[in-house]
C-alpha cells in the first residue's frame, strides 16, 4: 500500500478481520499485518480499549510486532480511556 493511500476502515471491522485470522490459526502475510498496523496507527483515537487489546493480541498470536509507534500510541490511548475509571474507583461506595 502506498504511503498516504491507506483506506479508512472502522476500528471494529479492522480488529475483527485480524482477530478472526488469529482464531482460525490462518496467518495472513506480514505485509497485510504491516498495512493493518499502519492504518491502525493513523486511526488510533477511533479504537476502544477492547478493540486495541484484541488487535494487539492477534498480532502477538502471529508473532508480529506492529512497531514501537503503534505500541506507544495504543498504550497512550488505553491509558486515556481507562484512567478516568481508575480515578473514580476510590469514590465507589
Amino acid at each position: 500500500m502506498a504511503a498516504g493511500n491507506e483506506p479508512s476502515v472502522p476500528a471494529q471491522e479492522l480488529t475483527n478481520v485480524v482477530w478472526s485470522y488469529a482464531q482460525l490459526g490462518a496467518a495472513p502475510s506480514p505485509g497485510f499485518l504491516a498495512d493493518v498496523a499502519a492504518v491502525s496507527l493513523k486511526q488510533i483515537a477511533m479504537f476502544k480499549a477492547q478493540e486495541l487489546s484484541s488487535l494487539l493480541w492477534a498480532f502477538a498470536v502471529f508473532g508480529f510486532h506492529p512497531g514501537d509507534p503503534l505500541m506507544a500510541a495504543a498504550a497512550g490511548e488505553s491509558f486515556r480511556q481507562v484512567c478516568p475509571l481508575v480515578v473514580m474507583l476510590p469514590r465507589w461506595p
